[in-house]
């Protein structure tokens, strides 16, 4: 999503603000690091918020960064799960 430029698609339309180019791409960003293979590399809750937060953004987006973070993480398990299956033929 990162790199071929389409993380806007994955926004919820109901949101009130839509967040910026540079949010979006922080929170996949973020999401990515959270489900690294190796567990020892993945960052701690403390450590996610903290990445998430900015001077620019005020509290409501740092919220809605958190729910942005949470659906692509949501979305890169429903995809792993996905291509579990096809490999096991569930």
């Amino acid at each position: 999503m990162v790199g071929t430029r389409r993380a806007e698609e994955v926004v919820d339309p109901n949101l009130e603000a839509k967040p910026t180019t540079r949010a979006l791409k922080r929170a996949l960003l973020v999401a990515l690091r959270c489900v690294d293979p190796d567990a020892e590399r993945r960052p701690k809750m403390t450590q996610v918020v903290r990445m998430l937060e900015a001077d620019e953004y005020p509290l409501r987006e740092v919220y809605d960064l958190l729910f942005l973070f949470f659906s692509f993480l949501f979305i890169l398990f429903h995809s792993a799960v996905n291509i579990f299956m096809e490999i096991w033929e569930f």
